[in-house]
């Protein structure tokens, strides 16, 4: 291999072009809170991948924080219950 600065950086910068570009994931219905999922019953469930959920400029100023306050990725829902009653979600997160 070749210590000449253009052969060096020819060859990263080939690396670099051909690296295979992340997946996309499928556009989320319910990045904003306009458009969250209603949810008509309960139990529900759904699984979702949130890796390209976003923050928009309308989010509530504490919607998306972490437990230290720093800011995050939000995905809405709406459930409008039929009667007084107390109501707990739970959040299984898996990757990186």
């Amino acid at each position: 291999m070749s210590n000449h600065p253009a052969v060096l950086a020819s060859l990263v910068l080939g690396a670099v072009l051909l690296a295979p570009l992340p997946a996309e994931a499928a556009p989320l219905t319910n990045d904003d809170i306009v458009s969250a999922v209603v949810v008509g019953s309960v139990p529900f469930t759904l699984e979702q991948n949130t890796i390209e959920a976003t923050r928009a400029t309308d989010d509530p100023a504490t919607a998306g924080r972490d437990c230290f306050g720093n800011e995050g990725h939000t995905v809405w829902f709406r459930f409008i219950g039929s009667s007084l009653a107390r109501l707990s979600t739970s959040h299984d997160l898996v990757g990186p």
